[in-house]
């Protein structure tokens, strides 16, 4: 059925399930007890469209995380090589060339996802 493939989605989050419960009017929560029989008796099968918008954001909102969980990676791995600048006593940034590529494509990737409506679970982590 395709309201179960719906609830199913793996990527939904309690936030998630907070709005399928407010929907419908009573809590509901993933688990074994959350099966067929009970999605029918329930009468969930009316909401299906508005679960599935749900899910497709929770799908969507999956993505922008793993995409923003990969930038951090990215920075965390990045070394910053510092060279003594001529005998002044004072140091340089070297090889910026590779940290100022990341950069650039970090920027771009981030006005894209900024401008995403799904974003508003990162909205902090993207400022």
């Amino acid at each position: 059925m395709p309201i179960i493939q719906t609830l199913g989605n793996p990527r939904m989050k309690e936030r998630h399930w907070e709005k399928v419960s407010e929907l419908v009017g009573f809590p509901i929560k993933p688990g074994p007890d959350l099966t067929l029989s009970r999605v029918i008796d329930f009468g969930l099968e009316e909401f299906h469209s508005r679960f599935a918008a749900i899910s497709e954001a929770a799908t969507k909102e999956n993505n922008l995380e793993k995409a923003l969980n990969e930038m951090q990676r990215e920075w965390g791995e990045m070394q910053f090589r510092i060279i003594a600048y001529r005998e002044s006593g004072t140091h340089i940034l070297r090889a910026v060339d590779d940290i100022q590529l990341l950069l650039d494509d970090h920027i771009v990737k981030t006005q894209t996802m900024k401008s995403s409506p799904n974003i508003k679970p990162f909205e902090q982590d993207i400022m």
